[in-house]
């Protein structure tokens, strides 16, 4: 993909230092996560001040996001068909089968969940919601979505994924895994917590919409394998995908 503006896209770069437990940056933190020169950092930085994207904490001398960014991310959550359509049953099942959902897109590296719930009564320290984000290559949503992207969407994430430092040629084993995984079988299982914890991930084609995935989250018990996925489990995603499938249609 060619940028037709490499100073927005440098400027773009650095609000996405910015997510979720990461609320304020030093000047050095934003240099390392944009690996963009010292001096450009620092005009993109009072630029962003100046267009109040961006707020400076004298005192502690952190840089952290300004009240415009919250409009933004309200004119989306407020104005979007696909969470409106989405919202009400991703919570209901995830709190009818106690299970953790997250349905959302890639950005960068990672997935930004549209929405996420968190219905398991066991596990009240887990928060999800709506603007989080989760690693492409270690979760069954960013494998899920890996698994079903384009070619070149593919390449440049995974080419992105082996330049960063903590990259293991065992997350490439892993991602190819859950391409075949979800060529037979329509879906990719992640296992945690000692094969306590499994997760689901689907790859689920939006209408109007760049590719999205859906992850569930859900307690295990023994060995746990794509082709042995829980009836109520199998029974949940059903019901989501109908659900994004009524969207498509409508």
């Amino acid at each position: 993909m060619t940028v037709q503006n490499r100073s927005l896209e440098r400027g773009l770069s650095v609000l996405d230092c910015f997510r979720p437990g990461v609320g304020s940056l030093t000047h050095r933190e934003v240099v390392e996560r944009t690996q963009l020169p010292k001096p450009t950092v620092t005009r993109l930085l009072l630029t962003l001040q100046q267009c109040g994207y961006l707020e400076y904490d004298d005192t502690a001398r952190e840089w952290r996001l300004g009240l415009p960014v919250l409009s933004l991310a309200r004119a989306l959550t407020g104005a979007s068909p696909l969470r409106d359509a989405m919202a009400p049953v991703i919570e209901q099942v995830a709190r009818e089968t106690h299970t953790i959902i997250g349905f959302g897109a890639a950005h960068g590296t990672d997935i930004v969940y549209l929405e996420a719930h968190n219905g398991d009564p066991a596990r009240p320290e887990r928060r999800v919601g709506a603007g989080m984000r989760a690693p492409i290559a270690t979760t069954s949503v960013g494998h899920a979505w890996f698994a079903a992207a384009g070619d070149e969407e593919r390449n440049a994430v995974l080419a992105r994924l082996k330049a960063a430092s903590n990259w293991k040629p065992s997350l490439q084993r892993e991602l190819e895994a859950a391409r075949a995984e979800v060529a037979r079988y329509g879906h990719c299982l992640v296992l945690r917590s000692e094969g306590s914890q499994a997760a689901i991930g689907i790859p689920l084609p939006v209408r109007g919409s760049p590719l999205h995935a859906l992850g569930v989250g859900y307690a295990t018990r023994g060995q746990a394998s794509p082709d042995r996925v829980p009836r109520h489990i199998q029974e949940a995603v059903q019901t989501l995908r109908s659900a994004v499938q009524r969207y498509n249609n409508a």
